[in-house]
Formats: structure tokens, C-alpha cells, sequence
């Protein structure tokens, strides 16, 4: 990834070099700037719903490694915000679309499908919704007049009989993702646990506790409650392994164990682009 000066003839390209004194001309080959990144994709968490809650389904989870990217190429990005009282939005970068979880069921309304599915609620319609493969599980069914089911996490189903939600999954940067939303519960019941990754944790229909939102950018689901509680928005990170920093995009940029990472967290579009 060494620079070198670049010597223009119309539009060739040449390398002037002296030869006593004389010049000789020759042509050299423009290779463009190649590097290889790994990257993570997490779409928006999904809500809980409300009123006999299910859990909020994560954020769609993808990633990947080796993938080259080139200079002079712009790399559209688009982080998801998290659901409020929705199922969440998604992130896309590199041609992948990580789908935003799905918002969780409540009292006579069905949970929703997404990147990981929305929890059940407990009384009516409490069959926890799909999620979609690859990218998350299934939220938990509802058990009737006890607790709500919890949302899918990426990397486990929504529990069902105590309403935590789905675990998340481990990134290379040794961080927790998309984890589902807790479920809520009776006046005399616990809420369900956050999955790890960000996963809110579920309150009872007392709001009392009240259930909390899922952690921005890590596309954890909301906790369920009386009342709906926001998913957690998404994130993109990407790194490689350099001696110097390759690009200024970014609303993060650091340096640890010779790699570099670039973290994009404002919901919305950006790029990714090499220097």
C-alpha cells in the first residue's frame, strides 16, 4: 500500500527515469490500493410491545472477513435506528441488508417477524415470531396470565417459561450484539432478563418496575412492560490489519493489537472510503 509519484502523459501514465543525460520513458501499471477488512452489520432492535409484553427480537446480525475494498470506491452505509413502538430498521453496508428485529407482542397483537423475532405476549395471540436465517432466531412464546415471551437474540431463541430474551453473539471486537428484549410479567412476577448484547430488561404491567430500552447501537430489543420500550439502535464496524490508519471514516476510529477499527453509530446514511 506504498505511495509512489505519478507522472501523467494525456491519459498515460509514466514513469520518467534518467538515464545519464538522456530520458528514458516508460509505462508502469497503476495498481489501485487494495485492503482487506473484516466487518460487522447490526440492524435496529425491535420494540416490546405493550400491555402484556413480549420482548422486542434483536437486530439482524451478520458478519464476515476478508473482504477487499478498493481506493477511488465509495462504500454506501446505513445504520438502522431501533423500533419505537416498531419492529427496527435496517442497516446495510458492502451489498449485505441486516434486517431490523421484530417488535414484540402485547395484549391481543401478534408479535413481528424481523432479524430476530418478536416475543409472544402473555395473554392472546403469545406465539413468538420468526426470525430470519442467518442473521437471528425466533422470539419465545408467551405463557398465558404468567409472562410474556422474550425476543430472539441473535444467537439463541427467546425463552419462553421465564421470558429472558435471546442471547447475542461475540464480535472481533471481544463486544456483545444484538441481543433480544426481556419480557414483561404479572403485577406479581419478574420481568425477563435482557439477552446479552444489549437486550432491555422486561418490567411487569404495574410499570413497576417499567421495562428498559434496548442499549443503543447494539441492536438489542426492548424490554416488555405495560408500556412499549424502544429497540436499541444499530451499529457497522469494520477493521484491518495495518501499521497506519487507511481511511477517516468513521464516528470511531482506534488502533488496538495492530488492527484498526472503524466504528459508524449515527443512525442514518454514510460512507466508508479508502484515504
Amino acid at each position: 500500500m506504498a505511495s509512489t509519484n505519478k507522472i501523467y502523459l494525456g491519459d498515460n501514465l509514466f514513469n520518467n527515469i534518467a538515464l545519464g543525460d538522456k530520458y528514458a520513458i516508460s509505462k508502469w501499471e497503476d495498481t489501485a490500493k487494495q485492503l482487506d477488512i473484516d466487518y460487522l452489520i447490526v440492524a435496529g432492535g425491535g420494540s416490546s410491545g405493550a400491555d402484556n409484553a413480549g420482548g422486542g427480537g434483536a437486530g439482524g446480525f451478520i458478519s464476515g472477513s476478508s473482504y477487499t475494498v478498493v481506493e477511488d470506491t465509495v462504500y454506501p452505509i446505513v445504520i438502522g435506528d431501533g423500533g419505537s413502538d416498531a419492529s427496527g430498521d435496517n442497516s446495510t453496508f458492502l451489498g449485505f441488508t441486516s434486517i431490523g428485529g421484530g417488535k414484540g407482542g402485547s395484549n391481543g397483537s401478534a408479535p413481528f417477524s424481523g432479524g430476530s423475532g418478536g416475543g409472544g405476549g402473555f395473554f392472546g395471540n403469545n406465539n413468538g415470531a420468526s426470525g430470519t436465517a442467518g442473521q437471528g432466531f425466533a422470539g419465545g412464546n408467551g405463557t398465558s396470565l404468567a409472562n410474556g415471551g422474550g425476543g430472539g437474540g441473535a444467537s439463541q431463541v427467546g425463552n419462553t417459561s421465564t421470558g429472558t430474551g435471546g442471547s447475542g453473539k461475540q464480535w472481533l471486537d471481544t463486544n456483545y450484539y444484538a441481543g433480544g428484549g426481556g419480557a414483561g410479567a404479572t403485577s406479581s412476577n419478574t420481568g425477563g432478563a435482557g439477552g446479552i448484547g444489549g437486550g432491555g430488561t422486561g418490567g411487569n404491567t404495574n410499570n413497576n418496575p417499567r421495562g428498559t430500552a434496548g442499549t443503543p447501537n447494539t441492536g438489542g430489543g426492548g424490554g416488555g412492560s405495560f408500556s412499549s420500550n424502544d429497540g436499541g439502535s444499530g451499529i457497522v464496524i469494520l477493521r484491518y490489519l495495518s501499521a497506519t490508519q487507511q481511511s477517516l471514516s468513521g464516528d470511531t476510529i482506534f488502533q488496538d493489537g495492530g488492527y484498526w477499527y472503524h466504528k459508524f453509530t449515527t443512525v442514518g446514511s454514510t460512507n466508508f472510503q479508502l484515504i
